[in-house]
């Protein structure tokens, strides 16, 4: 037989054997470090197969069985008895040990971590012996070893030792550190780490209305996402450094952007676990709004708003008018309009001053006036003004009787 080492501690074990010779039989011996005598082995807690080729050794206390026993072993059969040479038991006194496992930095959530991506875990210090970092993706009931370290002398202490894990896919992983030192049992670390791996989140399409007029809303609807919602708007996103503001309570798929007076930008970020995703920016146009004032017609008609037929009147449009403005009429009521004067504002968004103009010569019945004022795709319609136009009487002839009476003539004289 040939020297073994036992680990110092309780439950382990060590054997020693010899060749089997067919139909032999077999003695263990034993003699302790400091005797001269032998002594059978028998079975016991200790020892078990005392009369076979191998002889297997457990520890039950730690000195027993002592270090530095020898053993042989007596071999007899039909040819003879031969007993064997001394072999010695040793003692592997430092045992392994592994510290707890812990993730390197913040995740957030916590131990939530995005799929495909890896972390970085530590083992403290303190662990003994080599140690083999295992993962497992079905809790616990399969680890796989995907790094390892070898301790230069298994009887020192290591300091922390650090690791970076596989690239993880959606699930749950779990990680823990076994620690080995030559016979002794391998210990476990005293934690085993569990990781929520997030399914990647999905940033989805913005759609909507993309043009708006000042103080007016548009409803911006995100399809295709997957994940928590939280919407955000920027007026500089053009900047190098934008500032993006959360919007209260956007956490749906559907956002009213509430009346805007400037050109805004919008994105979604979708969150799933530890993952995030942004959408693309959708970026709202806001014109300045439209505005047209109050219709009046220059002078003084009589009748009040009463024409003859076959005139024209001067209207103008009172100041503070706010786009290109359209002098439109109607002779049905409003049912149709006719254009029949325009100006265009050199400046969108500057306030016009008065403006005037001449309608065309009206026909008898009725006409009713309007401006429109556009911008962009704003556009606002002044009060209607209505004007009668009068038919142009007709003088007619007169005929009858004489045309020259006496002066003293009292009786009455028809024409």
């Amino acid at each position: 037989p040939v020297n073994a080492t036992i680990c110092k501690a309780i439950g382990a074990t060590a054997s020693f054997s010899v060749v089997a010779t067919p139909g032999a039989t077999y003695q263990w011996q034993t003699q302790a470090a400091t005797a001269t005598t032998w002594t059978n082995v028998s079975n016991n807690a200790n020892y078990s197969g005392a009369t076979t080729a191998t002889l297997n050794l457990t520890r039950t206390t730690l000195l027993l069985p002592a270090t530095g026993t020898k053993f042989r072993v007596i071999v007899s059969n039909a040819c003879g008895t031969v007993t064997s040479d001394v072999a010695t038991l040793g003692e592997l006194a430092t045992l392994s040990k592994a510290t707890a496992v812990a993730v390197v930095g913040t995740l957030t959530p916590v131990l939530t971590v995005c799929q495909g991506s890896t972390v970085n875990l530590s083992l403290g210090t303190g662990s003994i012996g080599n140690v083999d970092w295992m993962y497992s993706s079905d809790e616990g009931a399969t680890w796989q070893t995907f790094d390892s370290y070898t301790q230069t002398s298994l009887s020192a202490t290591n300091g922390v030792l650090t690791t970076t894990s596989p690239v993880l896919n959606a699930g749950t992983a779990w990680f823990k550190a076994v620690a080995s030192n030559g016979v002794c049992t391998s210990m476990t670390s005293t934690n085993i780490i569990k990781l929520t791996v997030s399914a990647p989140a999905v940033a989805g399409n913005i759609s909507g209305d993309d043009s708006i007029c000042a103080s007016t809303s548009s409803m911006l609807t995100l399809t295709g996402s997957t994940g928590t919602v939280v919407w955000q708007k920027s007026t500089n996103w053009t900047a190098t450094t934008p500032t993006w503001t959360a919007i209260t309570g956007a956490t749906t798929t559907s956002l009213n952007t509430g009346a805007l007076t400037a050109t805004t930008a919008f994105r979604a970020l979708l969150t799933n676990g530890a993952c995030k995703a942004t959408s693309d920016l959708y970026v709202v146009n806001v014109t300045p709004v439209a505005k047209a004032t109050a219709i009046s017609v220059v002078g003084t008609l009589s009748p009040l708003l009463t024409v003859c037929e076959g005139r024209s009147v001067n209207l103008s449009l009172a100041t503070g008018s706010i786009g290109n403005i359209e002098w439109m009429y109607s002779t049905d009521e409003g049912l149709t309009w006719i254009t029949f004067d325009s100006d265009s504002q050199t400046a969108l968004s500057a306030t016009n001053g008065v403006f005037t103009t001449t309608s065309p010569a009206l026909q008898s019945g009725s006409a009713w006036f309007k401006v429109v004022a556009t911008n962009g795709i704003c556009s606002a319609t002044s009060a209607l003004l209505k004007i009668t136009v009068s038919t142009t009487p007709v003088a007619g002839s007169i005929s009858g009787g004489d045309v020259t009476v006496c002066a003293p003539l009292t009786a009455p004289t028809t024409l």
